[in-house]
């Protein structure tokens, strides 16, 4: 492998492979075929793989005749099992120009011995993908799925035999279209286990979210946007609450300089019947909030660390408007109204709002369309707060 270069700089465009430099040690069969790739540091590959045109994180183990095309990602500590294929062409034909879809595999996922993976796939952490299957759909964060076409195996339990929640604790679902590092950093300091849906519409979060909720057993679920910075105090007022009612929420300012937050005096409307406007919100301001002492209601919460009981969430699931393809809050707030089910909050669960006014998307942030999609689980191992 005369074309291996190390070195301590970014990544050089020119450069055929790059191995990170670091203390743990990188091991590399002569025999492998390797190009256009990252190799991260500790990572061994066996004898006659061939990886091209690949990001490989750290200390991942790829074992023999195990193929790897242009467009798949490995994050850190991913086993790759002997003659494992990847492809990156869903309608392969020759003499056709076409672009490599892109395939994702999370930190700690483990790909069983002659498996083969379709394009354009996202493969959980720490999911397990059993010998000789054929995986043709995204796989959960923790889950076990086996056979051709990989179906989920009860052996898994996905993701809860890995990791099994206590069945009176709490989980964060962070809503991640962006990445906007302020808001991150206080989203990962928050005592709280965490998944982390990352470059996915509201469209494509539907399933997965629910799907999510189905498979675990969380006593509470609670959602955040991603342009948002969160206190842990915010966070344990609003599990506090939750404690007593099956609906709560923080709030924040409806843009960083507006006077009203995203909590509502009345429950939401749909004047038009097809799709929310603002006239169907009845916004409190913020410093009218201020003035109550007590737990108050709202009929809103805009995914402003908002959280329901599980079984409320299997009631009304996370739903998509008809005609936006979005607005998720609305629909949540709107059918939960309908049921007389109302959000209790607290003046000191506020968190603040980044979006500068009404038309920032903070597009500079975007990571739709720009990196796969991935759901990602983070467990708190200790939490004093359950």
């Amino acid at each position: 492998m005369n074309d291996v270069q190390r070195c301590d700089s970014s990544l050089v465009p020119s450069l055929s492979l790059y191995i990170e430099e670091d203390d743990e040690q990188t091991v590399i069969h002569p025999s492998a075929n390797i190009y256009n790739s990252i190799i991260g540091a500790g990572t061994r590959i066996a004898a006659f793989v061939e990886i091209g045109g690949s990001h490989i994180g750290r200390r991942c183990k790829i074992q023999a005749h195990a193929y790897l095309p242009p467009g798949v990602t490995l994050k850190d500590d991913v086993f790759i099992g002997p003659g494992v294929r990847f492809t990156n062409d869903r309608h392969p034909r020759t003499g056709e120009l076409w672009t490599p879809l892109e395939t994702y595999v999370g930190q700690g996922a483990s790909i069983g011995a002659g498996a083969i993976i379709l394009p354009g796939l996202t493969i959980g952490a720490n999911a397990v993908v059993g010998a000789g299957s054929v995986v043709t759909h995204d796989v959960l964060p923790g889950e076990t799925v086996v056979g051709n076409p990989a179906r989920h195996h009860p052996i898994g339990i996905s993701p809860l035999r890995i990791y099994q929640p206590d069945s009176d604790s709490d989980v964060l679902m962070i809503l991640q279209p962006r990445k906007i590092p302020q808001a991150i950093e206080s989203l990962e300091r928050l005592p709280i286990d965490k998944v982390w849906f990352r470059a996915m519409t509201e469209s494509e979060l539907q399933p997965k979210i629910n799907r999510f909720i189905a498979e675990t057993n969380y006593k509470n679920y609670l959602i955040v946007s991603d342009d948002v910075c969160v206190t842990p105090e915010a966070l344990a007022k609003v599990r506090e609450l939750l404690r007593l009612f099956p609906a709560a929420t923080g709030y924040c300012r409806v843009d960083s300089r507006s006077p009203q937050v995203n909590l509502t005096r009345r429950p939401v409307t749909l004047t038009n019947h097809k799709f929310p406007e603002w006239a169907d919100y009845d916004f409190f301001h913020f410093d009218d909030v201020q003035k109550i002492a007590d737990p108050f209601l709202s009929w809103f919460g805009g995914w402003s660390l908002t959280g329901l009981r599980r079984e409320l969430w299997l009631e009304f699931p996370f739903y998509v408007n008809a005609v936006t393809k979005a607005q998720t809050d609305f629909e949540t707030a709107y059918r939960l109204a309908h049921a007389g089910i109302p959000f209790i909050t607290h003046r000191d669960t506020y968190i603040e709002h980044l979006k500068r006014n009404s038309r920032d998307m903070r597009k500079e942030h975007w990571l739709i369309g720009k990196q796969q999609p991935s759901v990602d689980w983070q467990r708190q191992e200790s939490e004093s707060l359950r």
